[in-house]
């Protein structure tokens, strides 16, 4: 089949709309056909060069890793309730004088009022922690007595919170008591005359458990509680806690917080430095058992009937 040459034809030029002769139109590479003003080349990165594919893993690699060197991992026991590590034994964690370093590099900050209260920052920063989550390494066990007409229970020196406060009756079974508000137990027992086997306790003050009701006579406690362990603070410069060696990150961000604090530096780094604490602190839970101080949380707590006493 023959095609008219076009000589009188026209055509409408796909870019700019405009009409012009047939013969003057040219092809693209979009298969569009347009006027000679309108014509652009294709751009030569729309065909980049053909690339091989990058190479792929070895199949089931083995990385290097160094072997465990002998000698290395000092665990030193001070007493029952504090064990302090090495340095050397966990690369992870920080030391003391690691720490204190830590903070003044991310501060910028070596001036001799700031270092030398770095110690209340680390400290406030356990504080911080310890209060915020229940770790099982930091709970123990002590029994006392109460005697008859007194209504309150001396706590250990080292207590931060209670776990549980069992009633030891004379043929060693256990009958645990309820963690209550002061103003509860006030309400329950308006007068401390009152006396029974005690069902409900509090904490009245700092060193002190209010019984309700007032023992009726002698009897053995046994106190299930999280302890306050020693700080980092209070041990030499290349020495490990607990916590620095286990929970470096909530130590760091949470000191930093604090040296901030005291810097005045502005809303957006506190806040960062906060929420990275925050953050290390989530992690940190996940090692503890339960979330909550209270005994009514604890799914391993015996609950006892409210009663009035007799």
């Amino acid at each position: 089949m023959a095609y008219a040459s076009g000589k009188y034809a026209y055509f409408i030029c796909d870019t700019c709309g405009f009409k012009y002769l047939y013969k003057e139109a040219r092809g693209t590479w979009e298969n569009n056909r347009v006027c000679q003003e309108c014509y652009e080349p294709k751009h030569p990165q729309l065909d980049p060069p053909s690339i091989g594919a990058d190479a792929e893993l070895l199949w089931r690699p083995r990385p290097d890793v160094p072997l465990p060197q002998a000698g290395l991992g000092v665990v030193t026991t001070i007493d029952p309730s504090t064990t302090v590590i090495n340095s050397t034994t966990s690369p992870s964690g920080f030391t003391y004088s690691e720490l204190t370093t830590a903070v003044q590099n991310y501060l910028d900050n070596t001036e001799s009022t700031f270092v030398s209260t770095l110690d209340t920052f680390i400290q406030t920063t356990e504080e911080r922690i310890l209060k915020a989550v229940q770790l099982p390494v930091f709970r123990k066990n002590v029994t006392g007595r109460a005697t008859q007409g007194n209504t309150y229970l001396a706590m250990p020196s080292d207590f931060l919170s209670p776990f549980s406060l069992a009633l030891i009756d004379g043929s060693g079974a256990y009958s645990y008591l309820l963690l209550k508000h002061v103003s509860w137990i006030r309400d329950y027992t308006p007068s401390a005359a009152t006396e029974g086997a005690p069902l409900y306790y509090s904490q009245f003050d700092d060193n002190t458990f209010l019984l309700a009701p007032t023992p009726n006579t002698t009897l053995d406690f046994e106190l299930h509680y999280n302890y306050r362990p020693a700080s980092l603070t209070s041990l030499g410069a290349n020495e490990q806690t607990w916590l620095s060696d286990n929970a470096p990150n909530a130590m760091l961000y949470g000191t930093l917080v604090e040296g901030a604090v005291f810097m005045k530096e502005s809303p957006d780094t506190i806040m960062l430095y906060e929420q990275k604490f925050q953050e290390a602190l989530a992690m940190l839970k996940v090692l503890g058992e339960y979330k909550d101080i209270r005994d009514e949380a604890r799914n391993d707590q015996i609950m006892i009937s409210p009663q009035s006493p007799q």
